[in-house]
């Protein structure tokens, strides 16, 4: 069926349920009619053995091309075309009663979908539910706007093979692919520069919980965290989602990048943090598992940390023993002479300043120094002592719980 090029229409063009065999081809044709409810063509439940083109016309010379164009929405809802579905160069201008410039809702397209090569339009391009072999977006800038500001949403949409996201400048309007599955995300990136965000939407209007994709275009971890966050900023950001994030950890997993995976792992907890309107005690927890062990991701820091608390009374406990606060805490009755912490005598457990140590800051162990040592709240500056020996049991036990937490994956489930 070729409506194509030189094809006109003062009014819709209704297409329901028809069931062709071969092409439907409206290929430069000019639809300047729309009924009722503010279609230009509707096609609901069509069939077509082959490819469906509202693309451009070819002509012997660029100038001799004509774009399709629509003064209403196009409907393509629940089509199943066996072939191609060709948007590229299109021209569509006007909108349904929903502001939809497009509504193929599950529409099925073997070959792919094309909205590229100077594609415009000016309202919501729908494609929620969908199957396609691919998906080409390189849609164009209308004239004299600065951004590409329509909406497009393709929720639960499953497309086999690529999804090509190239917009031809920035893109400002709604990006919704809640749900939906793509064999492989290939965006364009740059280190630098205005392109360094992909063109993605920014300020809260890209939604992504859900999406799921088998490979991704190059880009760094940081550019895909940022791309990530751009959902939850912005005047009506998303509620945050963790799935986003696990999607991204799992592909650089498979891809064998442990590294990238850890760094997005540690992000999502962390941007739970910023953007998940946790209440205080849980915002510090989480501040608390990032600052010591990275949530379990870098537990050596906790190690690290007992070593430091180690060393700390260890000095604090020599300076002690030489100062006289550590004194005996058994019974000295009768003792003659009487044991100090400097002088050993038979009678009594000598001061052993790295076993005193030992028994206050790493929990369990038990070398019976703190059984009979101890510092003298009275002597001057006594109370440093005393509050020391508290501190770093405090910190002993807390640091060697997350050290166990962390090498368990305690601390790393949600």
């Amino acid at each position: 069926m070729h409506l194509y090029k030189g094809f006109t229409a003062g009014g819709a063009v209704l297409l329901d349920g028809a069931d062709i065999s071969g092409d439907l081809c409206f290929s430069g044709a000019q639809l300047t009619g729309i009924n009722n409810d503010g279609n230009a063509l509707v096609a609901d439940g069509m069939k077509a053995g082959r490819d469906v083109l509202f693309d451009r016309a070819a002509g012997s010379d660029e100038a001799d091309q004509l774009s399709f164009t629509a003064a209403g929405a196009v409907r393509l809802a629940r089509a199943d075309i066996t072939g191609q579905l060709s948007f590229s160069g299109a021209q569509l201008t006007g909108t349904d009663h929903d502001g939809n410039a497009l509504a193929a809702d599950g529409m099925r397209a073997g070959a792919g979908v094309l909205l590229d090569e100077g594609f415009t339009t000016a309202g919501t391009v729908s494609l929620n539910s969908a199957r396609a072999g691919q998906l080409v977006l390189n849609p164009a800038r209308l004239v004299g706007a600065d951004e590409i500001t329509f909406d497009f949403t393709a929720t639960e949409a499953q497309i086999a093979g690529v999804l090509r996201w190239a917009p031809d400048g920035q893109f400002s309007g709604q990006v919704n692919l809640e749900d939906a599955h793509v064999g492989e995300l290939e965006d364009t990136w740059t280190p630098t520069g205005a392109q360094a965000h992909g063109y993605w939407p920014l300020a809260g209007r890209l939604r992504l919980n859900g999406f799921s994709y088998g490979g991704l275009g190059e880009a760094s971890v940081q550019q895909r965290l940022e791309w990530i966050r751009s959902q939850y900023e912005g005047e009506k950001p998303a509620v945050f989602a963790p799935q986003p994030y696990e999607e991204l950890a799992a592909m650089y997993r498979q891809a064998g990048q442990d590294t990238e995976a850890r760094e997005v792992a540690i992000a999502r907890r962390r941007d739970l943090r910023k953007y998940g309107n946790l209440n205080w005690y849980r915002t510090f927890g989480n501040g608390f598992l990032d600052k010591t062990i990275r949530y379990g991701y870098q537990t050596w820091r906790a190690g690290l940390g007992l070593a430091a608390v180690f060393v700390a009374f260890l000095v604090l406990s020599l300076i002690g023993q030489h100062q006289h606060v550590i004194v005996p805490t058994g019974s000295i009755k009768g003792l003659d002479p009487v044991p100090t912490a400097t002088r050993c005598t038979s009678d009594y457990p000598c001061f052993y300043p790295l076993g005193y140590t030992v028994d206050t800051v790493i929990p369990i162990i038990n070398v019976r120094q703190a059984d009979y040592w101890g510092p003298d709240g009275n002597a001057p500056y006594g109370w440093l002592w005393v509050a020391g020996g508290w501190g770093a049991t405090a910190a002993g036990w807390a640091l060697a719980t997350l050290l166990i937490a962390g090498y368990t994956g305690l601390v790393r489930q949600d």
